[in-house]
């Protein structure tokens, strides 16, 4: 196996977990900015 061939093999899992901690922790840090800047429009 090529050097590129094993870092397809140890870079493609990572990306995957990387994209699935996006779709879980996304929308919750979205939400925090969105009430955060709502907070700082009150003051």
């Amino acid at each position: 196996m090529s050097f590129a061939g094993v870092n397809l093999r140890a870079i493609v899992p990572w990306i995957t977990l990387q994209w699935q901690h996006q779709q879980l922790y996304g929308k919750a840090y979205l939400c925090k900015a969105a009430v955060i800047r709502i907070a700082r429009g009150r003051d």
